[in-house]
């Protein structure tokens, strides 16, 4: 069936694929290429016509969250451009007084007056203007990544493909997770990492920033065993044709599982299980189907307790060994409650897009001490900085995207459709709890993997509604 997938597609999926392997892309080099590849990607599917959705053009819903995408970047360009003292002083007060501070320490520079360079003619509301110009870029990946899949999803030939892709790249991160456990390899590309012991971390440095992209990637496969138990079970026939119908999701889901355990991550386990309790709540709630969420809650904990009975040191032995003040987030709640104290600096428009590293020692408390380039909560570091303007774009997006994913969830033109629209909401609720303790949506892979996943989701036609 590829064959018969156009390039536009098959270069977006071949961006998930690849987009993992040199440690998230994560390195300023990788990040630049999978910018540019996304972007190129992009132009490709705008290029060829009939990709449009919905009578020819994207519904209104994904455009006004692509906008709000393309204006959370738009605003970390516009922190870091400097503005005239009097506009910065009104709308980020904190930037103005450390511009001061910092122009009073230094003292006049040659041939200017001590008055002029204690003020400053301009002043950029950001803290670090090069750290929120190239956050700003990097805001642009799953813009682009989003765009591109909602212009090219209402197909769901493009959609088995972005799917297929997506599962792929977990599945090939679980293999070369478990080729360096057998190895016990502190190695990769070359390249010697922190020792991890024998937690799973694929191609990422980190296991838990690995553990966020199989999230994403499970949701996409326990939608994909919903579909084909579904689909067995209304066409019927042998027992063998079913067994090959259902048994390939069941195979990569559990797979999946089993890598995202073999990570050791405690907060991916709990919001992949939180996951697929949506998913399953959603699917039990259509009339009849109360067993089809007990049963995909079983399959997930049968998977789990499989996984655990190996006795590697992953999930579940963490979570045992764990004290209570570990599992209550110990340093990171405290790191979290300091980066809300930043927000409170600079309520409007934030310390600046990608500005964390430079503006947490303003606020953090000595018993957190070392050097903090994200707060572990990227709900809370994003709020603080870009403050109550970015929050207000961000809620804005969500909200149309939202509505639209209901539409799709519920009168999606077909069972396929309805779930994409399954894969997208549990892709988004895993990694917006996970997001709450960790920052694994700072890797370009998990970004724009998530965005992907949710744009040819929302893309899917929706049968319309009599009023």
């Amino acid at each position: 069936m590829i064959r018969h997938v156009r390039p536009r597609a098959l270069a977006l999926a071949a961006l998930l694929v690849i987009a993992p392997l040199p440690f998230g892309s994560v390195a300023p080099g990788p990040a630049a290429m999978l910018l540019i590849a996304t972007l190129a990607a992009l132009a490709l599917a705008l290029w060829t016509p009939d990709a449009m959705t919905e009578g020819g053009k994207m519904p209104g819903e994904l455009a006004l969250a692509t906008a709000a995408l393309l204006a959370i970047a738009l605003l970390g360009w516009l922190q870091s451009v400097p503005a005239p003292a009097a506009v910065t002083r009104l709308f980020a007060g904190e930037s103005a007084r450390l511009s001061t501070q910092a122009h009073e320490l230094a003292g006049p520079a040659p041939g200017a007056s001590a008055s002029g360079a204690s003020t400053g003619a301009f002043v950029p509301f950001s803290l670090a203007p090069a750290a929120s110009r190239s956050a700003a870029l990097d805001w642009l990946l799953p813009a682009a990544g989003f765009a591109a899949a909602a212009w090219i999803g209402s197909s769901r030939r493009v959609r088995r493909t972005l799917g297929g892709a997506l599962l792929l790249a977990g599945a090939a991160q679980v293999v070369i997770g478990v080729a360096q456990w057998i190895l016990r390899s502190n190695t990769l590309w070359g390249v010697a990492l922190p020792v991890m012991g024998t937690r799973l971390r694929g191609s990422y440095v980190n296991s838990n920033h690995l553990a966020l992209f199989l999230e994403i990637a499970l949701a996409v496969a326990f939608a994909w065993v919903w579909w084909a138990v579904r689909r067995t079970l209304l066409d019927g026939g042998r027992a063998e044709d079913r067994l090959l119908s259902v048994g390939p999701p069941a195979i990569v889901f559990l797979l999946l599982l089993g890598g995202l355990v073999l990570t050791g991550s405690r907060a991916a386990l709990l919001s992949a299980l939180a996951a697929m309790a949506v998913q399953g709540a959603v699917i039990g709630s259509r009339r009849g189907r109360k067993w089809l969420l007990a049963g995909g809650l079983a399959v997930g904990l049968a998977g789990v307790v499989a996984i655990a009975a190996l006795g590697a040191e992953g999930t579940f032995s963490r979570l045992a060994a764990s004290s209570v003040d570990e599992l209550s987030g110990g340093y990171r709640i405290e790191a979290a409650l300091a980066t809300f104290d930043l927000f409170r600096l600079f309520p409007l428009t934030g310390s600046g897009l990608g500005t964390f590293q430079a503006a947490f020692p303003l606020v953090q408390p000595p018993t957190i001490p070392g050097f903090w380039r994200h707060a572990h909560a990227d709900w809370v570091e994003f709020l603080a900085t870009t403050g109550l303007v970015g929050a207000a774009l961000l809620g804005i997006g969500l909200f149309f995207y939202g509505k639209r994913l209901r539409q799709v969830v519920l009168h999606g033109e077909r069972s396929e459709g309805r779930a994409a629209g399954l894969a997208a909401l549990g892709a988004l609720v895993a990694v917006g709890i996970h997001s709450c303790a960790d920052f694994g949506l700072t890797m370009p892979a998990n970004a724009l993997a998530l965005a992907v996943v949710a744009g040819a989701a929302g893309a899917t036609r929706v049968v319309k509604q009599r009023p």
